[in-house]
């Protein structure tokens, strides 16, 4: 029977998988088909404005004992003594004076910290002022200006830089000629050497050239510090060199000498510059490198006069860097243009030389070719390293500019920007902390006048002027005719309980009674149980009610906060994102479905919405800025989810069905 079992599915192979992959497709048809989607639902509620009453609930029992210890909150010398043992006295009346010199200061430092912080808020959210914007565009129109002028010059100076590499490669190259023929016994021709000559005068041409539009950038870009011939750049003169007032005179001093000397070379270069002989060739290489050697130190003089240049509101670290920048390349600009001449100077006089010996043996002459050649080559390689030192500098310099500009703009920018929601957030709770500490050394002040936190009669005053009182020790014990509830509370609840807050309490023994009474004093020193810190808190009753007795047990809810007309939201609704809070409100909502607590759909996400939160208790939180009253908020979210359907009838699967069959 098995064998024709197994001989019949081999012949029907392709019909039962066919048979098999149909009947799971029907399965997962028929699964699918009984899957529910279930849309995100949201319940929603409303902001409400009202009474917000922020308390601490505490057990204890009812006592005989009618004695209340009136203790300090801090340590301090009494001062004055305001009330008499068997006085009477009410809830309020002074007894006690401590020293509160201390305390005074710490209340102005903390009112100082909250003037900071709500002057640092406000002009966070008023933005910066048109004088401010003034001063930061003008911190960006001139770095762009150095930024351009920083381009212009690198790639004049790249420029001037190959020109003069390739004059020194053509000198190296006709020296070179002129040892290899003098070996191979040709003479040096006299042509070959006037050649020579003659390509040393034009060289030095071009060096003079070249230097006179240098020289002419370098006073420029002095003058745009200083200001003497035309307006400065410099965002503040003011600023310049007040480290140091001898770096001023020095750079005044110097331009004056270096401008003197640009235009005694200019006007001598204008007047022979249509045709040079070789002597006013001479003469202006001279007066080129005296120009150039006096426009270096005037450049140095105001690198140094930048060095003691301070920063201000008006002048950023970037600019002055930039500034700086710019001197340090115009010094060395000047010294690279002044190895460019001397290095002319000596070409021409080596090319006299050669001229002057080429009637002397061909042994002198292979010496003297020889010399030429190492005098080149030395040019060749100085200009290598010239070149490159200043192509450096120049591209250091753009860089340096390029990054001042850059700077500059995302300075500016970021002046104009709003200001971000989570920036106001921090500085709305940097605020709200120096308003806390305010209200806390306002309150310690207050403590240093010690009152009576009851009626009644003092039975004992425990100090004298002069006396050190303690916060562990009663400086004054009040008896009264009212009942005392004694409660214990934790240390985190009782470090919100303070003398005189109001109280509400209630009896488990008495249905319905509900009396309102007086924190009349808090324990300074704990008590140590099984780890847990506890002190005691006494309450006196406002009213008396007969049906009290000692020992009964009451419980006792203290008020500690309240805010009368506060917008405020359940809690469920607030939300945080690090050290911002937020709500999330759904655009197009029924405002209906907010009264009666129904959860509803709707096609739109939820937005967030950042809000400024206040005071808060087990159920509702206020909102002091984001919200108004009535607002619709979300409450909670009911997520999505598949709900399968399952007949009672079929519990199997498709491979049931075909094992089923297989049983025939």
């Amino acid at each position: 029977m098995t064998e024709k079992i197994i001989t019949y599915l081999k012949s029907h192979k392709k019909k039962l998988v066919l048979s098999i992959l149909l009947l799971g497709g029907g399965y997962y048809w028929y699964q699918s088909s009984q899957t529910k989607s279930v849309p995100t639902q949201y319940v929603l509620g409303k902001a409400f404005r009202g009474d917000l009453v922020v308390s601490i609930t505490g057990t204890g029992q009812v006592e005989a004992l009618s004695q209340i210890d009136i203790k300090p909150k801090s340590t301090a010398n009494v001062v004055a003594v305001l009330a008499k043992e068997k006085q009477a006295v009410k809830a309020g009346d002074a007894i006690m004076q401590l020293d509160n010199k201390e305390l005074k200061n710490q209340a102005s430092q903390a009112k100082n910290s909250v003037d900071s912080a709500r002057a640092s808020l406000n002009l966070k959210i008023a933005g910066p002022t048109r004088e401010d914007l003034a001063v930061s565009q003008k911190s960006v129109d001139s770095a762009k200006l150095s930024y351009d002028s920083a381009k212009t010059s690198f790639e004049y100076t790249k420029q001037t830089a190959e020109q003069a590499l390739k004059k020194a490669q053509q000198q190296y190259d006709s020296a070179k000629v002129q040892y290899q023929n003098s070996l191979s016994g040709q003479p040096v021709t006299d042509n070959s050497n006037s050649q020579a000559l003659e390509n040393a005068y034009d060289n030095a041409k071009n060096s003079v050239s070249s230097a006179m539009l240098s020289l002419r950038s370098a006073l420029v870009s002095a003058d745009s510090v200083l200001g003497i011939d035309r307006t400065a750049t410099f965002p503040d003169k003011t600023l310049l060199g007040v480290m140091n007032s001898q770096t001023m005179s020095d750079s005044q001093t110097s331009y004056l000498v270096a401008k003197e000397s640009l235009a005694a070379l200019d006007a001598r270069y204008q007047s022979v510059s249509i045709s040079w002989n070789r002597a006013q060739e001479e003469e202006l290489l001279d007066m080129t490198m005296d120009t150039l050697q006096k426009m270096k130190i005037l450049e140095h003089n105001v690198y140094q006069l930048l060095l003691n240049t301070i920063t201000a509101s008006s002048l950023s670290q970037a600019t002055l860097d930039s500034y700086r920048q710019a001197a340090s390349s115009q010094e060395s600009s000047m010294l690279s243009a002044l190895n460019s001449t001397q290095s002319s100077k000596q070409s021409i006089t080596n090319a006299k030389l050669n001229f002057s010996s080429s009637d002397l043996s061909s042994k002198n002459s292979a010496a003297s070719a020889k010399s030429a050649w190492e005098s080149a080559q030395s040019a060749y390689d100085q200009a290598q390293l010239d070149n490159k030192k200043t192509l450096d500098s120049a591209q250091t310099d753009l860089a340096s500019k390029k990054l001042s500009y850059e700077n500059s703009q995302a300075q500016y920018a970021l002046k104009v920007a709003k200001p971000r929601p989570e920036d106001l957030a921090s500085l709305r709770a940097q605020l709200s902390q120096a308003e806390n500490s305010y209200s806390l050394a306002l309150e310690n002040l207050a403590e240093a006048k010690i009152v009576s936190p009851i009626d009644g009669v003092i039975a004992k005053i425990a100090l004298k002027v002069g006396d050190e009182a303690v916060p562990a020790t009663a400086v004054a014990t009040v008896i009264t005719q009212s009942q005392v509830a004694s409660i214990t509370l934790n240390e985190v609840d009782a470090a919100r309980v303070k003398t005189g807050q109001k109280a509400m309490l209630t009896f488990s023994a008495i249905d319905g009674l509900s009396i309102s009474g007086v924190v009349g004093s808090v324990d300074t020193i704990g008590t140590v149980s099984q780890g847990v810190v506890s002190y005691g808190v006494k309450i006196v009753f406002d009213t008396q009610d007969e049906r009290v007795k000692p020992g009964m047990s009451v419980s006792a809810s203290v008020i500690t906060d309240r805010k009368s007309g506060a917008v405020m939201v359940a809690n469920s609704a607030i939300k945080s994102d690090g050290n911002s809070s937020y709500i999330e409100i759904l655009s197009g909502a029924d405002a209906t479905a907010a009264d009666t607590g129904t959860p509803i759909t709707s096609p739109n996400l939820p937005e967030r919405k950042t809000v400024q939160i206040g005071l808060a208790n087990d159920t509702e939180t206020e909102i002091t800025q984001g919200l108004n009253d009535g607002d619709v908020v979300i409450l909670s979210t009911v997520s999505s989810a598949a709900k399968t359907t399952t007949s009672p009838t079929n519990t199997r699967g498709g491979f049931g069905v075909f094992g089923g069959g297989s049983r025939n």
